[in-house]
């Protein structure tokens, strides 16, 4: 009983922090085609474009504060689900323009008190690495402090 109560508090984590990941892109004039889409087994948390670009967005949540940030929590197979998962969506969705994979990290606080930051272009797929995006300072925050 104890790991479903985990699993779930783990989840309604997550959507909160997709959820203010969303509104915080739809505030800067993205625009949001899609969340939590999904093709067996992959799932991508946001699909978001604004003119040209189409953006894939991985959004990693936590509860804070902590002494590390919820990119560790990425592992390199997230690489592979995410390029796997555009795939899947561009043969649904065909799109002619740029592609990037971002990640927003969110560290959720009490009430309004979270923070998240936008790690664009995250994933640089010309050498698969992970973590060598640029790291855009944008704060997310929906309170003071």
């Amino acid at each position: 009983m104890a790991n479903t109560n985990l699993s779930r508090k783990n989840k309604d984590l997550g959507a909160r922090g997709e959820t203010l990941a969303a509104e915080y892109l739809s505030r800067l004039g993205w625009r949001i085609l899609a969340r939590n889409w999904k093709s067996h087994p992959f799932e991508i948390d946001l699909v978001i474009q604004q003119g040209g670009l189409l953006v894939f967005v991985e959004v990693k949540s936590m509860a804070g504060p902590r002494p590390w940030n919820p990119s560790r929590q990425i592992r390199p197979r997230k690489a592979h689900a995410m390029r796997m998962a555009a795939y899947r969506y561009l043969r649904e969705h065909p799109f002619r323009g740029e592609i990037r994979f971002d990640l927003v990290e969110c560290v959720l606080g009490p009430g309004t008190q979270s923070k998240c930051d936008v790690w664009e272009d995250f994933w640089s797929f010309n050498n698969w690495e992970i973590g060598q995006g640029f790291f855009r300072n944008y704060t997310l925050g929906t309170g003071q402090g």
